[in-house]
């Protein structure tokens, strides 16, 4: 019986000084509206002209020269994403009945930019280099298209 005592006791002085286990339980919900931190500018460069090459060549200089312009103006050309480049037969009709044969090239590229103080003079720099149109695009009210059109 001394025996039982004894390994009762002693189970129950291990099971003292044992901690106890805490539990911590949060629940909720919470909701915060913050600013976009970057914005995301498109352009589109095309060039005309009868031969392929020279159309090509345009428009990598006017590519060229627009990320000069960007280094001018302290917006990183890390920033530049090319989103499509192609080239296609035109066929256009002058006044006479003859068809007139051109290459357009185009490039279209995006510029990420996370100062927004920075997005008027990269406006200001797309109408420098003649602008076409700069117009909303339909399936991102976000995101805005400039055509820079040197023909």
């Amino acid at each position: 019986m001394k025996k039982i005592i004894l390994l009762l006791l002693l189970i129950f002085s291990v099971l003292a000084y044992t901690e106890p286990i805490r539990k911590l339980s949060v629940t909720g919900n919470a909701e915060k509206e913050v600013m976009p931190d970057i914005a995301r500018m498109n352009f589109r460069i095309y060039t005309k002209n009868e031969d392929l090459k020279k159309a090509g060549k345009e428009n990598e200089t006017n590519f060229e020269n627009f990320k000069n312009e960007l280094k001018k103006k302290n917006i990183s050309i890390t920033n530049l994403t090319t989103n499509n480049y192609f080239t296609q037969k035109s066929f256009e009709a002058p006044k006479s009945k003859e068809e007139k044969e051109e290459f357009l090239t185009t490039l279209v590229f995006s510029v990420k930019v996370t100062d927004y103080s920075k997005i008027p003079s990269l406006i200001e720099l797309a109408e420098k280099n003649s602008i076409k149109n700069f117009k909303n695009l339909n399936y991102d009210k976000s995101t805005y298209l400039i055509e820079v059109n040197k023909n």
